[in-house]
This record gives C-alpha cells, structure tokens and sequence, in this order.
C-alpha cells in the first residue's frame, strides 16, 4: 500500500472514531424537557419602514411581550456586527400585539386585541382593536381616539393613506352620543385625537377608501340576520 493511500486509510479511520465518540456522547445526554422549549425566545409581526432603514417587530419570552424597533444600514452603528442599532423599545406585557403598521419613519402604530361589548351597538362581545402611535422621535405614546370623549377606543379596521405629505391612519369609529353611528375618522398622528371626515349610521363597520384618501363605498352588517352589505 503507498504512502498516500495509507495516509487515506488513517485519515478516515479516526474519523469513524470520531463519529462512534460522538454518538456515544450524545447518548448519553438527556434532553431538555419540552417545557424548555416554550421559554425560548421568539419574535413576531416583523414591520420594514418604507425606505427599508427601520425594522420593527415583537419580541416574546415567557408570554412577555416587547415591541422593539432597530435600525439597519448607514444609520446604524457600524460598531455592530450586523450593523443593526436599537433605537426604540416598549414593554407591552401579556397584551396580544396582532398588527404593526409604520406611519412614516419616526412613527410606528401598534394594534392590540381585546375583547369587550361596545354599549348600544351590539348585545355580545367581540374581539376588537386597540391602537396606540408610538413617536420615535419624541419618545411619546399616543392612544388612538384617547383624547375624543364621544367616541369608544375599538379601533376599527386599519387604512393608512398619504394626507398633507404625511403617512396617516384612518379608521371607523364608534361614536356614542344621541346618535349612535360609525364614523370614517382621520387619526392625528402626534396625539391620536380621531377627526370626522365621513359620518356614518349605526350599522355600517367597514368603509373603502380610494388612493386619495376618500370614501367610495361603505359596508353595513345586519347583526339579526348576520349579513354583510356593500353600498
């Protein structure tokens, strides 16, 4: 046999060691239990802002939630291996994020899930959302419809259109005044005070808006007969 091909021989041979030792090493230990398993870390709802520099997403670890918000690219701080920077970051708890939703760079709106009945609207519970704008640049948190006193704060479904050059929401909500009726509400991005731009009736949940930010449709559901309309 030549020199190279017992050298071949050899090579090959502590490798099959190698492999038996391994094998035999992992036999021998046991594995975490499958509760280990559930504290791993994980994340969810991953958001990209618009011009791709910011990323968004929840962290979950025991149930407990964190929305954090990084940066990539040239902003970030090349120190990093990743180039990644942590700019923003909001304890939620053992709130059930469902939805995130970049208003620009600076902003980014939060949907939560809860269950409740809306008074004079329906006779049952439901799940609904509640949202709040979390400004990156002043450090503040804003709840959706916080600051309009005649208006439930269920967030309805979420549109979000260009409006005086900005990214802004819009959303139905519930108004309960004499008049109970969903209205089309254009959110104020810096306190997410709700301004009326299109009033509506007691059974309308859903309005469609065009590219310009306007009303073209609007549908109504029939709780008694549970059915949905389009007008």
């Amino acid at each position: 046999m030549s020199g190279a091909n017992m050298k071949s021989v050899v090579l090959i041979a502590f490798a099959c060691i190698g492999l038996v030792v391994a094998t035999h090493a992992f036999a021998q230990v046991e594995p975490p239990p499958l509760e280990a398993y559930g504290r791993l870390p994980a994340y969810d709802l991953v958001e990209i802002s618009s011009s791709g520099d910011r990323l968004a997403f929840v962290s979950v670890v025991d149930e407990t939630r964190t929305l954090l918000l990084t940066e990539l690219g040239d902003g970030a701080d090349r120190s990093s291996p990743l180039a990644v920077s942590l700019i923003g970051r909001i304890q939620v708890g053992d709130v059930k994020v469902r939805s995130l939703h970049w208003l620009g760079e600076d902003r980014i709106l939060t949907v939560a899930s809860i269950t409740r009945r809306l008074t004079h609207f329906s006779d049952s519970r439901g799940e609904y959302g509640i949202g709040h704008i979390y400004d990156l640049s002043t450090r503040e948190l804003s709840a959706v419809f916080a600051r309009n006193s005649n208006v439930s704060m269920a967030l309805g479904a979420v549109t979000i259109r260009n409006f005086g050059g900005e990214p802004t929401l819009f959303t139905e909500g519930w108004v309960t005044d004499q008049n109970n009726r969903v209205d089309l509400f254009r959110i104020d991005p810096g306190n997410g005070r709700g301004v009326s731009v299109e009033r509506g009736d007691f059974d309308v949940r859903h309005y469609v808006l065009n590219a310009e930010a306007e009303p073209v449709a609007r549908s109504p559901y029939d709780e008694r007969r549970r059915r949905w309309d389009l007008q």
